[in-house]
């Protein structure tokens, strides 16, 4: 193989390669109501029966932090990541992904971050986000999406929960860390530019030989 054949195999593999996008975290907002409100202190709100989020994904993503958005004093919060049995309406928790606990103090309403161990969702599964939070809050911290779903980036199909519904006109602030781990095509250019190279160098190959 000449210098110039292995060079356009070598781009071929580099740029057809896995490459994840730039790890970014991404906040859930919903376009119906971007900047949210305080819509009451001192109460716990529905929060111990468990607020989350639902919603499905159209790509790869791995995600290593969830996140939520409050005002605590001394609060154990519990979390959870599970795959679920529906993306509307009343569902069910077919499987546990992530969970854990933890004690929190915040400075005011401010984000609360778990590290959880990489963990990659994949399109056509239903997915929830939850919080948990055992004692009054400070100030509980909603938007107003009046159960419109939405989409943001891949994650479609976004929308409130409280226990285990949907129905529920108001959706907590929550946010996931995390890479888009799907492959990156070779651009059409770039294809016929190699492709170009590999035939030069296979045609000089030929008249040398």
């Amino acid at each position: 193989m000449t210098a110039i054949a292995k060079l356009a195999a070598i781009c071929t593999a580099v740029f057809c390669m896995s490459a994840p996008a730039l790890s970014a975290t991404m906040e859930f907002i919903p376009p119906n109501d971007t900047t949210g409100q305080v819509w009451s202190t001192n109460t716990v709100d529905g929060w111990d029966s468990g607020r989350g989020i639902g919603f499905s994904v159209t790509e790869a993503v791995e995600v290593d932090s969830l996140g939520v958005f409050h005002d605590l004093t001394g609060i154990d919060v519990s979390y959870g990541l599970y795959e679920i049995s529906s993306g509307s309406g009343n569902f069910s928790r077919s499987a546990t992904l992530r969970s854990g606990s933890s004690t929190i103090t915040t400075s005011g309403l401010d984000w609360v971050d778990f590290a959880v161990a990489p963990l990659t969702l994949a399109p056509g599964t239903n997915y929830l986000l939850e919080f948990s939070i055992g004692g009054p809050a400070n100030q509980n911290f909603f938007y107003n999406n009046g159960n419109v779903a939405w989409s943001q980036s891949v994650f479609t199909s976004l929308d409130g929960t409280l226990g285990d519904s949907f129905s529920n006109f108001v959706v907590g602030a929550f946010r996931l860390n995390g890479d888009e781990t799907s492959v990156v095509p070779l651009p059409g250019g770039l294809v016929l530019m190699v492709g170009a190279f590999a035939a030069f160098g296979a045609l000089r190959g030929r008249r040398r030989s």
